[in-house]
């Protein structure tokens, strides 16, 4: 019983887990660039100070080189095959939590037990702020992939929890490149 309540568990997060926004060019072999450059500074960040300074720059430049190095590119800043772009954007969404009827069903030994409850109708609506992190990858200039994903920021952040948020966006960004 419990390995199903954990397979469920699972499951559920696995569902709400937010998936890669990517694109590309499809007449294109990516399999002829090699070499990489990542451009020093953001393309586009909010005018945020949570993301808008040169330690949250630093960890996108380590974690897109730390990744592409990974898989087996290597850097070239004189005549790179690729240039490697990012935007760093901060996202505002609202969030609304309602209430309603619950209805449960369970069963102890010979008994079984039917309860219901109802939540008076309580709104509460709050606003969530999302660091969305884009990755444009260049070749002369022309765009040939893109990927994209979001994560929300928390209260209290440190430079532990950046790095992990970061490093984690875009790994799971370049988990998708090159396309296969």
């Amino acid at each position: 019983m419990t390995k199903l309540l954990l397979a469920i568990t699972l499951s559920l997060l696995a569902a709400c887990a937010s998936s890669v926004n990517v694109d590309y060019k499809q007449n294109i072999s990516f399999t002829q660039f090699k070499t990489f450059l990542v451009q020093s500074k953001p393309v586009n960040v909010t005018k945020d100070t949570r993301i808008d300074n040169p330690f949250v720059q630093e960890r996108v430049i380590k974690a897109i080189g730390d990744n592409l190095v990974a898989k087996g590119f290597t850097v070239n800043k004189s005549a790179p095959d690729i240039v490697v772009k990012y935007h760093l954007v901060i996202k505002q969404e609202i969030e609304s939590d309602d209430s309603g009827i619950t209805l449960g069903y369970g069963t102890v030994s010979r008994h079984s037990f039917l309860g219901m409850s109802y939540n008076f109708p309580e709104r509460d609506i709050s606003s969530i702020d999302n660091l969305v992190v884009t990755i444009d990858i260049f070749d002369n200039n022309n765009l040939l992939w893109r990927g994209s994903l979001g994560s929300r920021l928390y209260d209290g952040s440190t430079p532990e929890s950046n790095t992990r948020l970061i490093s984690g966006l875009v790994k799971d960004i370049l988990e998708q490149f090159p396309p296969k």
